[in-house]
């Protein structure tokens, strides 16, 4: 269950233009991969189609690698800035369950419904700067590679010499 702020926390940082910061202890990633653990458990179809989507993200940045290493930057971009659109059925099972609601994958799915136009300008946002910067990584291909294939090694040892 999420840790809410106490009332002490919410004076203490009323003035301020920032949200308070609060401190977490070294056990908190393991209760969080308890927790989804037991969301997986507890929501088998849900929780692995998700899954499933994270992998063939992954898997579609392998593939352009092997066949179009020019375009991998940019795939991988894209891939970090969809993300946080699959998140948010992950997110929307969590709170399901919290509340004791089924869960299915459906609801998970139009999850953005709720809050479409924001969720529409961030989508804007993130596609412009995902163009802008598609265009830029195969500049700074073009730059970096002109001879021979890339491996991250070679990237790395170019990228620190500079």
């Amino acid at each position: 269950m999420a840790q809410h702020p106490t009332p002490a926390d919410e004076q203490a940082g009323a003035g301020l233009p920032f949200p308070t910061i609060r401190s977490i202890g070294l056990g908190a990633p393991f209760r969080w991969i308890a927790r989804g653990l037991s969301d997986l458990k507890a929501c088998p179809i849900a929780s692995l189609f998700y899954g499933f989507c994270f992998t063939g993200m992954g898997l579609l940045v392998t593939f352009v690698f092997e066949h179009a290493y020019q375009y991998t930057s940019a795939v991988t971009t894209g891939f970090l800035l969809m993300a946080p659109f699959f998140a948010m059925g992950l997110y929307e099972l969590s709170r399901r369950r919290e509340r004791g609601e089924a869960c299915a994958l459906a609801p998970t799915l139009t999850v953005w419904r709720r809050n479409a136009g924001n969720i529409a300008v961030f989508a804007a946002v993130l596609t412009v700067i995902f163009l802008i910067w598609a265009r830029a990584s195969l500049v700074v291909f073009a730059i970096f590679y002109t001879k021979e294939m890339p491996n991250l090694t070679g990237f790395l040892t170019q990228v620190v010499s500079l």
